[in-house]
């Protein structure tokens, strides 16, 4: 009898821990993608961005005119340098902050949807940028209109 309850005992053992492994490989995860491009375009951060570059490039524009009409009435040598290192100057000056802005953006927008994932239960969010990483996923798993909405609530016009 005792030889009975042993491998009855053993038996449920060997069953729960295969159940209980099964059903670990099997569970399925939450998981979602996201068009970066299209929440890039679409953060208010971004559109932000665009209207200070945009500042930027006018008063760059308006100081770089006033120069070129001074080169117009006098063809300067020293004139003609200094508005083509301006010009540089200028270029390069708006590449960095285009830049700089950029990398807070995306850090933003990563810190968000890290957010929006942990607050909805899932298990990964995969970002579709193009180049392959994600060459097809189904269109129930797109969650970019909802990370729209939720990084734009969380922007604070930073």
């Amino acid at each position: 009898m005792k030889l009975n309850t042993l491998l009855l005992v053993l038996n449920l053992v060997v069953v729960t821990a295969l159940a209980g492994y099964l059903f670990w490989q099997f569970r399925t995860d939450k998981k979602a993608f996201i068009l970066n491009q299209r929440v890039f375009v679409s953060y208010e951060g971004t559109k932000a961005l665009e209207a200070k570059l945009s500042t930027l490039r006018r008063s760059y524009t308006h100081t770089l005119d006033s120069m070129q009409q001074m080169l117009a009435t006098s063809p300067n040598t020293d004139l003609v340098g200094a508005y083509e290192d301006k010009r540089q100057q200028y270029a390069l000056a708006e590449q960095e902050m285009s830049d700089k802005y950029t990398a807070d953006i995306w850090r933003k927008i990563n810190q968000h949807v890290s957010e929006f994932g942990k607050e909805n239960g899932y298990d990964f969010i995969f970002g579709a940028t193009g180049d392959g990483n994600l060459m097809f996923a189904g269109d129930a798993y797109d969650v970019t209109d909802d990370i729209i909405d939720y990084i734009n609530q969380k922007y604070e016009g930073d």
